[in-house]
């Protein structure tokens, strides 16, 4: 009986220690109102690991925002790092100039779960930090 107990508590110990990152499926929104008083919008889905996501940026030249819809395509690169596909689907998408992709790290905080983004190419310079949105 003791050595049954000792070894349900290392299983349970390793399974813990062994634990994965959490994922980013679900609601996210950005960390921050934009200065249009709006949030950008990301929803993802673990089965297919697909999305949507709504980002409102300055295009250059431009004084307003202006709105994106992406349909999203993600995966995981390590533990706790994601590699998001943006492909815009609807907005100012010049014929796949704005399509990006975006590296992030998952970071669990005591205030909640975040995703902390660098798009690329002309979205490099676009604020994408995103906490979840329960």
């Amino acid at each position: 009986m003791k050595k049954l107990a000792s070894l349900s508590l290392v299983v349970s110990l390793t399974a813990t220690m062994a634990g994965c990152a959490s994922s980013p499926e679900g609601e996210w929104q950005s960390d921050k109102t934009l200065g249009n008083g709006e949030k950008n919008e990301m929803s993802l889905t673990a089965g297919d690991m697909r999305g949507k996501a709504t980002i409102w940026a300055i295009r250059a030249g431009d004084s307003g925002f202006t709105e994106f819809e992406f349909d999203v395509d993600w995966q995981e690169k390590r533990n706790g790092e994601f590699e998001f596909d943006m492909e815009c689907d609807e907005g100012p998408c010049d014929g796949g100039a704005n399509d990006f992709e975006m590296e992030c790290d998952f970071i669990d905080t005591t205030a909640g779960e975040k995703l902390d983004c660098e798009g690329d190419e002309r979205w490099s310079e676009t604020v994408l930090q995103w906490e979840r949105n329960e």
